[in-house]
This record gives C-alpha cells, sequence and structure tokens, in this order.
C-alpha cells in the first residue's frame, strides 16, 4: 500500500473529513441537498465516512455511498448503519447503467489519479443527474499545496490557453497533475492533492457529451481566508461575468442532466 493510500487509512484523516462535512453551507452541498429531496436512488462517489451522504439526502432515498477506503466504509457502516456503503473502486463501478436518479461526487477527484474515468463511471450509472464539486486549483490564478511550478507562469500560460479553448475545445480535461506532499505523520488539507481541477475544462470536456449543463460555478462568493489585491481584482471581473475570469473562483461546482 503506497504512502497515499496509508494516510487515507488514518483516523485523523476521517476526524477531519467528519467536522468538514458538518457544515452544510456550502452552495454545491445545497445544490445537491435540494435535487436529493425528489431523487428516489442516490449514490455518492468518494463517500468517504458518510456524513455528507447522511446529512443530504434522507431515509426515503435508496443511498448508496462508495470509497476506496475501507478506514473510510468501516466507520461509514459503524455511524449510519440504516444507509449502504461499499468499499469499491471509483474507476469500475459494479453498478448498472443509469442505475441512479443522482450521483455525486465532492471534494474527491482532487485526490485521484484518472478523474476523467471516475466521471465517465460516475456519469453511466447516473439516470438524470450528476454533481461535481473540487477545489479550483487548475485555475490560471489558483494552485494546491502540492503545486511547485512558477504562478507567474501558470498565470500567463492559463490565461492564453483559455482564449485558446474559444476556437477549440480540449478533447480531455487537461488537469495537471502534482506530486502529493503528505505523509501519515504530517498532514494537512489537501496535502494529498495529485490532479488539479478546473471549472472551464470540465465544461468544454463535458459538452462533448450528451449532456445539459444545468448550472455551473467557480463559485467566487465563497470567502477565502486571505485574498491578495490582484485576486480581489480577478473576483470583480469574475463577478461581472467576464470571460475567462468568470471560471477562475476559488471552487467548481457543476450540474449536469443527462438527455433522454
Amino acid at each position: 500500500m503506497g504512502e497515499k493510500n496509508s494516510i487515507w487509512e488514518t483516523k485523523k484523516y476521517y476526524d477531519k473529513a467528519h467536522e468538514a462535512s458538518l457544515d452544510l453551507s456550502h452552495p454545491a452541498l445545497c445544490l445537491i441537498k435540494a435535487y436529493a429531496k425528489d431523487a428516489k436512488s442516490v449514490l455518492e462517489v468518494g463517500c468517504g465516512e458518510g456524513t455528507k451522504l447522511a446529512k443530504l439526502s434522507s431515509k426515503k432515498n435508496h443511498r448508496i455511498g462508495i470509497d476506496i477506503s475501507k478506514q473510510a466504509i468501516k466507520r461509514a457502516k459503524k455511524n449510519y448503519p440504516k444507509i449502504s456503503f461499499k468499499v469499491s473502486d471509483a474507476e469500475k463501478l459494479s453498478f448498472k447503467d443509469k442505475e441512479f436518479d443522482l450521483v455525486f461526487s465532492t471534494f474527491m477527484l482532487e485526490h485521484t489519479k484518472n478523474p476523467e474515468r471516475i466521471i465517465n463511471e460516475a456519469l453511466r450509472v447516473a439516470k438524470k443527474y450528476f454533481i461535481l464539486a473540487a477545489p479550483n486549483f487548475g485555475a490560471p490564478n489558483r494552485a494546491s499545496p502540492c503545486f511547485k511550478g512558477s504562478r507567474i507562469k501558470k498565470l500567463i500560460k492559463g490565461f492564453l490557453r483559455d482564449f485558446y479553448w474559444l476556437i477549440k475545445r480540449p478533447r480531455s480535461l487537461c488537469w495537471e497533475k502534482v506530486t502529493p506532499i503528505a505523509t501519515s505523520k504530517n498532514y494537512q488539507i489537501d496535502w494529498d492533492t495529485t490532479v488539479e481541477p478546473y471549472l472551464l475544462s470540465l465544461k468544454l470536456w463535458l459538452s462533448r457529451k450528451n449532456l445539459n449543463i444545468v448550472e455551473h460555478s467557480s463559485l467566487w462568493q465563497v470567502k477565502q481566508k486571505r485574498e491578495l489585491l490582484w485576486q480581489k481584482i480577478f473576483k470583480l471581473l469574475g463577478v461581472l461575468n467576464i470571460y475567462p475570469f468568470k471560471y477562475w473562483g476559488p471552487h467548481l461546482m457543476l450540474m449536469a442532466e443527462k438527455k433522454e
């Protein structure tokens, strides 16, 4: 078992995850909760210790949570025995096509190796809606704690790339890979990031599929602990819905509906 996986099996990791999951004020979580009300079946991909699935859905839903961590699923089953939890690889879901009315995943894909495969699998088993949330680390003005390059070069390169995508849409997610800096003994939030998600490339990539993009946002309204002057300028441009700055907010949220 690799170092990153050993982090996912520690008690401390899921203590922090549980604490974070108790705050349901995030716009993406509010969106999931609203749509879960009318869903007969709900699947969470990367459910962790189960708190989000328990809080965002209700007893009337047929609820299933999957996670690759045995430690996470063990805790989930203990804390929420009325919900079905399974150890499963998100790249190879054991469910039938269109089995769930709602499939969602929040703040998980940034810790994976093959996000495209995971999203494709989630879409396969979704009957109607798919909702995704993640840090918007791949935006030109942002970076994960694991990013080791030049922020200035990333900003310039990303700005030019965003305009190139107006001419030619990407055929892949184009999420840059990074090397985790966390260890089983030294862990802070997102130190186990492996890829840097970006809303714009996600939207453009999904637009090639048979989907309606119902809602998407980089969530500029989510407050950050510290905003430098240049981030405040980008925020103003983003709030004014100016391209490409509207895609440069701190988090990505996207909801897709499968066409009939």
